[in-house]
Order: C-alpha cells, then sequence, then structure tokens
C-alpha cells in the first residue's frame, strides 16, 4: 500500500507540475458504469452489419426458432474454462494549459478466467489487473505529455501506464476539439479493457488449447484483430442492440422484423439460426434461457452467442445445437438481487467477474491516496 501511495503521489506531482489543475471533488470521483454500456459496444459493431439475410450455420435453417434440451454439467460437462473482466474508474481533475482543458482518470481494469473440474468446482487459473492515468494528448503540449509519459513509463513495472483521451479506436470513435471527453472516458476504459481480456486469453490459450471456452460480452474484436478468433471459444453478452434487422422466410416471400420483433417471440429454451457477422468473421445466435413469467421485459433472460468463423471449426447445426444446450443450464446458481444482469447471467462468469473485482483497491484507499495539495 505505501508503495501504490508513494508512486501515485509522484505521478500526480508531475501532472501538476506541468498542468494547472481543477480537483475533483474530494480530490477523485468514481464514475459509475452504464447500464448499457454493453448494449452500446454492441450497437457499435453492428452499426455495418444492421440487415441480416444471411445464416452462417449449415445446411441453411429452413425454421426460425429451435427447441433447444439442456444438457447439464452431470451429463458433459462441456465448458471448461470462463473469462470476465472488469473495471472501476475516477475522475481525478481537469488538467489546464493555455487555452485547452482535458479530463484525468485513474481506471482500475481487470480479468481472470475460471476453470471448472468434473464436480463443479471453479478455481482461478489466470489474473491479470493493471491501472491506467489517462488523459488527451491532443490537448496538452508536447513538453508537457513528454514529461507524464515518462514518469509512467518509469513506473511501468509497477503495473501503471499511460493512455490517451484522444486516441481514436472503432469503439471511441473520432476525435475533433468538439469531443467531450468525459463522457468518452468510460468508453475509452472499456476499450483498454477489450486488449487486456485479448492479452489474457492469448497468453492463455498458448498453454490450454483444448477445452471449450465461453468469453463474457462480444467477440468483433476479432474484426479488428483476427487473432482473437480462436477454435473452441465463444462470446456471451448478456445485453444487445436492437439496431438490427433481420428477413425471415415466410411462404414465398421475406418478411424484415426488427431485433425486438424477433426476440419478443423467442420461446424458452429455443434458439435463433446462426446469423452472419460482419464481413462473415462471426456468427451470431440467440438464446432464452429464463421462461417468460419469471421477467419483467420480453428481452430478457436472453444471451448472445457469437463464434467465430474459421476453416478449422465449421458453424454446423449439430455444433451449435449442442453448444445451446450447454448453454442453457450455466444460468444456475442464479445471483438474483446480486446484479441488474442476473436474467441473461451465467454464474460462472459471475464468479469470474467477482474474482476479477478482487485485484482493485478500494475506493476508501484511492480517494484516500488521491491529493492534488
Amino acid at each position: 500500500m505505501k508503495e501504490l501511495s508513494s508512486m501515485l503521489k509522484t505521478i500526480l506531482l508531475v501532472i501538476k507540475q506541468n498542468l494547472d489543475i481543477v480537483p475533483a471533488i474530494g480530490n477523485a470521483t468514481e464514475e459509475l458504469n452504464s447500464i448499457d454500456a454493453e448494449e452500446r459496444d454492441d450497437e457499435v459493431f453492428s452499426r455495418e452489419n444492421q440487415e441480416i439475410d444471411t445464416y452462417l450455420e449449415t445446411p441453411a435453417p429452413q425454421w426460425q426458432f429451435k427447441k433447444i434440451e439442456p444438457i447439464f454439467r452431470k451429463q458433459d460437462n462441456f465448458f471448461h474454462y470462463f473469462m470476465d473482466g472488469t473495471y472501476r474508474h475516477y475522475f481525478l481533475a481537469t488538467g489546464l494549459e493555455h487555452h485547452s482543458s482535458t479530463p484525468i482518470f485513474l481506471a482500475q481494469i481487470a480479468a481472470s478466467i475460471l476453470f471448472r473440474d468434473k464436480k463443479g468446482i471453479l478455481f482461478v487459473e489466470e489474473k491479470l489487473n493493471r491501472m491506467y492515468i489517462l488523459l488527451a494528448k491532443a490537448r496538452v503540449s508536447s513538453t508537457a505529455w513528454s514529461k507524464i509519459e515518462d514518469i509512467l513509463e518509469h513506473f511501468k513495472d509497477q503495473n501503471i501506464e499511460l493512455f490517451d483521451l484522444s486516441d481514436e479506436d472503432i469503439l471511441s470513435g473520432n476525435y475533433d476539439s468538439r469531443t467531450d471527453l468525459r463522457r468518452r472516458g468510460e468508453v475509452k476504459v472499456r476499450w483498454i479493457m477489450s486488449h487486456l481480456e485479448k492479452e489474457l486469453m492469448m497468453r492463455f490459450r498458448e498453454k490450454r488449447k483444448a477445452g471449450w471456452f465461453i468469453k463474457d460480452g462480444i467477440l468483433r474484436y476479432g474484426s479488428v484483430d483476427p487473432n482473437f478468433a480462436l477454435e473452441k471459444t465463444i462470446g456471451v453478452s448478456k445485453r444487445m442492440s436492437s439496431v438490427q434487422s433481420f428477413f425471415i422466410q415466410q411462404q414465398k416471400a421475406k418478411k424484415r422484423i426488427s431485433t425486438v420483433n424477433l426476440l419478443k417471440d423467442l420461446p424458452y429454451e429455443h434458439r435463433t439460426p446462426v446469423y452472419c457477422g460482419l464481413d462473415a468473421k462471426t456468427g451470431f445466435w440467440y438464446v432464452r434461457l429464463r421462461k417468460l413469467e419469471h421477467i419483467r421485459y420480453p428481452l430478457f433472460g436472453i444471451v448472445k452467442v457469437e463464434i467465430p468463423n474459421l476453416e478449422s471449426q465449421e458453424v454446423t447445426t449439430e455444433l451449435v445445437d449442442y453448444i445451446s444446450s450447454a448453454l442453457i443450464p450455466e444460468r444456475f446458481v442464479t445471483p438474483y438481487g446480486s446484479d441488474h444482469r442476473w436474467h441473461a447471467h451465467l454464474y460462472p462468469i459471475y464468479k469470474a467477474e467477482q474474482v476479477a473485482r478482487q485485484c482493485f483497491y478500494s475506493n476508501d484507499v484511492i480517494q484516500g491516496i488521491i491529493n492534488w495539495q
């Protein structure tokens, strides 16, 4: 703890020496994570693939929904590994230089991978956590940025890095002088988290190639970095975008319906066909985990599943049926009341998130250390 305090105070001192500082209330304010952040991520990656009229699975399905019989762990412990990432981020101050200003954030980001044995016991397989200081390089002088960059580089072996808020990426979008960087902060933190997850996953898969792996959230980061697409890996999203439209064959014509219209009629323990993702790099489908009478909204209790489209792993109906059948029992034990996303949570993913959160310093520790005086 003493080492953390010394490091952060040294970094803050260098920032203060190079920028005029307007501190946050209490010197550090935790930013609340958006409940629809995962949905927004999916919307960004769905933007160029809004009209879906192609199936990825073979043979091409002639049905709209398919009944799935659950396969429980005692029948087949199909999924072995589960990964989730999480984050906390704090607004520390506004940094001023000449006529420009930038928010300054501190982020804690962590991810963990759990292994489940045949008895159903979960073990921590891998963990990775890191801290980040974020501010906009475009809104400070090159001299100020270099000084801040140098001090962060000095402490890099203590698991802290500098990140540019004005850097453009597919999730954060373009940057210009009118960009609201305070709102951009959480999106940028989620982008960093996706890369930390990928780093952990790639490192893990080099050692453990066998066994099916569930990653929380979307796989479409693979469209940016194809190395993220791995065999025996699926991504499962608890919240999904509703911007896409689907063309459903009805008699001799195709009818266009929205995501909401498609999913509101999806029966319990049924799945949709596998639709073609962007550039056919992934396929995705939906599975209903819970009965309508147990939820408050028709789109609750549904997960979106993604799988890479690989030559070495054909997306067949038989494979997708089996994945979906093994996925349905993962809803137990329900973490009801402990998370607003309980209706679509997979229990091992929920536990992976809890393990990742244990890597974080508490709010009291962070707020006790941050002092601009």
